[in-house]
Parts: C-alpha cells; structure tokens; sequence
C-alpha cells in the first residue's frame, strides 16, 4: 500500500496547495497533508504580512473541511516547536516526523527538496511536482491579500475579510 505525505505550513491554504494535493491522491493509496508549524515562527511571519497569527489547528480544521469528502486524505498536524529552523533542523525534524507518521511510504514536495528527502526519507520514495501549475504561493497570498484572496481555499476566506 502506498501512503504519501503532502507536508506544508498552508499559511493560508489555497488552489495550488490543492491542485498539488489532487494530484498526489493519484499515486497513493491514502495521503497525510500535514499542516507543520512552529508557532512562533509562523506568528512571525503573519505579522510581517500586517496578519494576526493565524494557528496551525485553525488550518487543519480548514483542510479537514474542504477534504471531507476524499476518504484518501487524512489531514493531521506536527509540532515543529522547539526545533531549529529549516534547513538547520531537518534531522531532528525528520525524526520527529517519523515517530508520528510511521506508515508513510512516499514523500511530495516541489524538486528543490528532493536531495533533502532522499538523505532523511531513504526509505521513501520521492515524487516532485511542479509548483507553478496554478502560479499562486502562500507568501504572495500574504503580501497582496486584496489581489489574491480568491486563491485562498473557500473554507478559509472569511477569516481574510477583516483584512481587505
């Protein structure tokens, strides 16, 4: 059986994410999208956007809702508290990973993060995707939220009124 992971801060989740996470259900038998965050560090970067912070639990809820009805998918949550930031951190961060998802046989994220999952993640296989299907990414949704709102998944857009 495969079993993929689809691991993103979603900070905000939005069309590309779920493009991207459509195309992953077609390799796997069951999919992980893990929203993973370090509080603070998320925090951090919503106020240098002029945003509240937004909690990581407030995103899974968000995903669970617009992916209630892909039985594949289970939306779940990591704790990146505590750890180095990325890529210092990675090793302890893969460990921690791994202690929570045991089952994970394949690993997703864009090319830039193959050499990464292949030293960590040997034992899964890698699939890279191409982040520029729908040419939308978090940080510019942060930075031009007027323009870009209707990117944001719809379960999470009436969060972002306040702020148009």
């Amino acid at each position: 059986m495969k079993i993929g992971a689809f691991v993103g801060k979603f900070l905000p989740p939005h069309l590309g994410h779920v493009s991207q996470i459509e195309k992953c259900l077609t390799y796997v038998d069951k999919l992980y999208v893990i929203v993973a965050e370090d509080p603070s560090r998320c925090a951090a970067i919503c106020k240098s956007a002029g945003l509240e912070p937004i909690d990581g639990k407030l995103r899974v809820e968000w995903l669970k809702k617009h992916f209630e009805g892909s039985p594949k998918i289970v939306v779940d949550y990591l704790d990146e508290s505590g750890l180095k930031a990325f890529p210092e951190g990675l090793k302890e961060w893969s460990e921690r990973f791994k202690s929570k998802f045991t089952d994970i046989n394949v690993k997703f994220a864009d090319e830039t993060y193959r050499e990464l999952n292949e030293k960590y993640f040997p034992e899964c296989e890698f699939i890279a995707f191409d982040r520029t299907v729908i040419p939308i990414s978090a940080t510019m949704i942060r930075n031009d939220l007027k323009n870009n709102v209707n990117y944001v998944i719809e379960e999470a857009r009436e969060y972002f009124k306040k702020y148009l």
